[in-house]
């Protein structure tokens, strides 16, 4: 079982019916005093303050039930050896609890969350067999039945092959299907208003004043979406592993290329990006006028929605070494990088924007960096341990124009590289039943993340800056 908890209190906001009684000497208890916006001359009265304002109240449960009966064996002989088998069925519940106060409810404070009794139950039934074909080749086959309470039942199978083509040398690949309903907080996520700033460059390109081709504040209405459908997806894997001899034993190098096909994959778009490429969606507007200029905005609406095809593709690289010594310990050295060739939407979007456009190394709603890396130093001997990591994130180019001598450009904002390092050192007490204790620093040169132009989320980077710790792990067995 499994869960979580959150909540909220925003303390301190506006009513905002009151808020516009107030404004013409309507407001307080007995509904006969003024508000002056401005605060001074004259003062506000205590009354009238305290009856603007209200602390609105919202949380949220989630939890998760699960029960798996799992069953494996050896049975028969081919080629290759004995046939594996494993099967088993799980059972799940899945809850959302939803809550809000009455004046939340209201939308009165600018915000509308919906209470929401959220739940579905799931069953599945899966089997997968090894089967060694030749003493060299090995196929792996799968199928999974999942029948969910709100959103049907789906098969989805599995096929692997691996070749051991020489001592040093296998080749492998594989092929499957997936299927994925959309969670509770996509469907039900509770409607919010609030503003953000965006530049209208679809109406930018009519008139050319600065109101709209610089970044002001508009109105925003968010919120979950209950006419979600699931997530449908297809992916393909081929690779080597490669583990020479003689000289170079201990190393290994692993590249691996993979494609994925999406169907109606749940998607969010922000309003910013909508505009960047001329579209409509969300984007409620005054009438147009008489010449063809687009209305001014009146509200941006953002929500999840289902694009109907996205493929994505790349490859992935993993280097390592081993090396062992008597004196000196063991030591390791890897190198992870994952490359981003292909992230298009292929089918149809609402209002077409990102039709058949590579999106790889570009930010569109969520940061999509061609490279990314890991390099790991690793190092044990006896009960000491330690470890350097350096994490590097390659540079994208966000939704934002470039600005030359105060002017926009046609290109857009480069988000710079960035490169990090954790180091830790671990001590393992054998007397405290293998007690381990941990002291360390993640980002040890104090790295700042690249500079990215509001109001921007970026998940890629962390901007907590250096910190360090020490961590106790105690075994009670």
């Amino acid at each position: 079982a499994s869960g979580s908890k959150t909540g909220d209190t925003a303390r301190n906001q506006v009513i905002l019916p009151r808020y516009q009684q107030a404004l013409i000497g309507l407001g307080g208890p007995n509904g006969d005093l003024w508000y002056n916006p401005f605060g001074s001359h004259p003062q506000n009265d205590p009354a009238v303050i305290d009856w603007l304002r209200a602390d609105g109240k919202w949380r949220a449960e989630s939890k998760e039930h699960s029960l798996d009966l799992r069953f494996s064996r050896w049975f028969g002989q081919l080629p290759g050896g004995p046939v594996g088998l494993a099967a088993g069925v799980q059972y799940r519940e899945q809850e959302l609890e939803q809550w809000a106060d009455e004046l939340s409810q209201s939308g009165d404070l600018g915000t509308n969350p919906i209470p929401i009794n959220a739940d579905r139950d799931i069953f599945s039934a899966y089997a997968e067999f090894s089967l060694p074909l030749l003493d060299n080749l090995e196929a792996q086959v799968a199928l999974r039945y999942e029948d969910y309470s709100d959103f049907g039942d789906t098969t989805n199978p599995k096929v692997a092959l691996r070749w051991q083509a020489m001592d040093q040398l296998m080749f492998r690949g594989s092929w499957s299907t997936s299927f994925k309903p959309p969670s509770f907080y996509e469907l039900y996520y509770p409607e919010y208003r609030t503003t953000d700033r965006y530049s209208d460059t679809v109406r930018c390109e009519y008139t050319g004043l600065p109101e709209d081709c610089e970044r002001r504040l508009y109105p925003v209405r968010g919120a979950g979406n209950p006419e979600l459908d699931p997530e449908e997806g297809e992916s393909w894997f081929i690779g080597t592993v490669w583990t020479p001899s003689g000289a170079l034993e201990g190393f290994e190098f692993q590249l691996d290329f993979w494609k994925f096909r999406h169907e109606d994959r749940v998607e969010w778009l922000s309003g910013q990006t909508v505009l960047d490429e001329g579209g409509s969606f969300g984007i409620i507007r005054e009438p147009t006028e008489p010449d063809g200029t687009p209305g001014r905005i009146i509200e941006v609406q953002e929500t999840y929605f289902n694009s109907d095809v996205l493929e994505t593709s790349g490859f992935d690289t993993t280097l390592r070494y081993h090396w062992e010594t008597e004196r000196s310990g063991n030591f390791n050295a890897s190198l992870m990088h994952t490359y981003i060739d292909e992230w298009v939407f292929t089918d149809t979007m609402p209002g077409d924007f990102f039709l058949n456009k590579n999106i790889a190394g570009h930010w569109w709603g969520v940061a999509v960096p061609r490279n990314r890396a890991n390099i790991n130093f690793s190092w044990d001997l006896g009960p000491h341990g330690a470890s350097a990591n350096i994490h590097y994130t390659g540079n994208y180019y966000n939704s934002d124009p470039l600005w030359v001598d105060g002017e926009p450009t046609e290109g857009f904002w480069r988000i710079g590289s960035h490169t990090t390092m954790d180091l830790q050192y671990r001590y393992t007490f054998e007397s405290l039943r293998g007690a381990t204790l941990r002291l360390g620093c993640t980002n040890v040169f104090d790295e700042d993340p690249p500079y990215v132009q509001y109001p921007v989320n970026e998940p890629m980077h962390d901007g907590r800056g250096r910190f360090f710790y020490i961590r106790w792990q105690q075994p009670i067995r």
